[in-house]
């Protein structure tokens, strides 16, 4: 019986990847309202994310970062609904649980920094 096999794993990957899912959902939203938002209120933004308004098209110094992030989520989600729709792959759950796993650090980790901040922003 190998690791994968066992019913605490899988049980662990469930969750995990249930989780992710809907943090990637929520990210997908919030970059989605956070794109519109930008486009009312640009002023915020300069400030914020210490953009340079002088520049030719000083839009995309924003946009490229949160396209980036969405594209990113949107192809995890491909890839994780797709593994979940073909169990039978062993590769694709690799993949899938390469993902998870990753994404779940880094969630953590954000997570901590925000925590060391003391929940400021």
């Amino acid at each position: 019986m190998t690791l994968r096999e066992t019913k605490i794993f899988k049980q662990i990957d469930k969750v995990l990847t249930y989780g992710i899912i809907a943090y990637l959902l929520l990210i997908g939203v919030m970059l989605l309202v956070d794109t519109f938002d930008f486009f009312k209120r640009p002023e915020d933004y300069i400030r914020i994310h210490d953009l340079d308004p002088t520049k030719t098209f000083w839009q995309l110094q924003y946009l490229k970062m949160t396209g980036l992030f969405f594209f990113g989520s949107v192809s995890a989600l491909t890839i994780i609904f797709y593994s979940l729709r073909r169990q039978s792959n062993n590769k694709l759950l690799v993949v899938r649980q390469i993902i998870v796993f990753s994404l779940t650090v880094i969630l953590f980790y954000g997570f901590f920094q925000w925590y060391l901040t003391g929940f400021d922003h």
